[in-house]
């Protein structure tokens, strides 16, 4: 049901108001499309594979045509449709480019290094780490002679496939990215090869593509000198310190390791989002919730345990630290506010009936 095309056979979506069709498949001007002995697709005379979403279609001139059964805008997932999957062995020493293509592609590097070319700077690429090409830029990548890669790779397109990418992550202008183990990464794409071979599961598809960019986004380090990602890295630490705060095992080292974050790096995020360091701000956050406790009738002891601290002696000394008094104060003198507060309602509300 599903077409096979040359690696670099390429895609030229066309858009409109309300649709958005794949009008036709074009040969993308970098290679020549033929034939190999067992039917696959050609660049330069050596095989590769790939599949296509396209469920029906007829070649000409060596060109597949697409069908009429093309992915509807309302059957998009979030814009975002996986286009083709594969995988490549380049110990032929197999190359792409100088060459533009006209979706979004992901390469994950299963073994072996290389070397990718982008606006004019050249990145070595090794086992673990990723490579992001946008489209109509123009791309150059070739395996290293002495330890040629092999990669996999997903194809993708979507009119709101830039504002997907950032949202996982994924900063446009930094196209290499770190290592990911391979069992954590690995499957989606095999998955996603399985995936271009069965219409009836695109949508399952286009999940996939969004995993491996949200793998990718999740151990993606390179974006640390951006200040929105240090906002947002901010936002997620005090998230999940209002989660744990009352845990007495959670402290900034276990922060670092549920976020994957160096403490350098967490350190540097609270300093510039909120001018304290993050032990800091982890106790006067628990020191604020434990006054709200106390103001609330909770024990001394209770207010403790409450806030992650087993010792309530330790918890009275850094109650007084940051907040200049103790924790009995805090409820006798929130208690006396009360009633004050209460009497002079009362002395209010009786003032008024004698007058009228």
């Amino acid at each position: 049901m599903f077409r096979k095309y040359g690696l670099f056979d390429e895609w030229e979506m066309l858009r409109s108001i309300g649709a958005c069709r794949a009008e036709k498949l074009r040969n993308a001007g970098v290679c020549k499309v033929g034939k190999a002995a067992d039917g696959r697709g050609t660049q330069g005379g050596k095989a590769t594979k790939c599949q296509s979403m396209t469920e029906s279609g007829k070649r000409k001139n060596g060109v597949v045509m697409a069908g009429e059964n093309e992915t509807k805008p309302e059957e998009r997932f979030f814009g975002i449709q996986l286009i083709g999957a594969g995988r490549q062995d380049c110990s032929d020493m197999h190359s792409y480019g100088p060459g533009m293509r006209s979706c979004y592609i992901i390469h994950y590097i299963i073994k072996g290094s290389g070397t990718f070319i982008v606006n004019r700077r050249s990145y070595p690429v090794k086992k673990g780490e990723s490579f992001l090409i946008t489209p109509y830029t123009t791309v150059h990548y070739y395996p290293d002679a002495e330890s040629p890669w092999e990669y996999t790779w997903i194809e993708f397109t979507g009119e709101r496939t830039a504002d997907f990418l950032r949202e996982m992550g994924i900063p446009l202008n930094l196209p290499v990215f770190p290592e990911i183990p391979e069992d954590r990464i690995l499957g989606y794409f095999e998955k996603a090869v399985q995936c271009t071979h069965d219409w009836e599961r695109r949508k399952e598809a286009a999940g996939l593509a969004a995993a491996i960019a949200g793998c990718i986004g999740d151990r993606n380090r390179n974006s640390d000198a951006d200040i929105s990602e240090k906002g947002e890295r901010f936002g997620i630490a005090v998230a999940y310190i209002e989660a744990n705060y009352r845990y007495a095992d959670f402290n900034i080292l276990r922060l670092s390791r549920m976020m994957n974050l160096g403490r350098t790096t967490l350190y540097r995020a609270f300093r510039e989002n909120s001018g304290m360091s993050p032990v800091e701000y982890l106790s006067r956050y628990r020191m604020e919730q434990a006054r709200k406790m106390l103001q609330n009738q909770a024990s001394v002891k209770a207010a403790a345990l409450s806030c992650g601290f087993s010792d309530p002696l330790y918890f009275s000394r850094q109650f007084r630290r940051i907040t200049g008094g103790t924790p009995s104060d805090e409820s006798r003198l929130y208690r006396q506010g009360r009633m004050e507060s209460e009497l002079s309602s009362v002395s209010a509300s009786d003032e008024a009936a004698e007058i009228s």
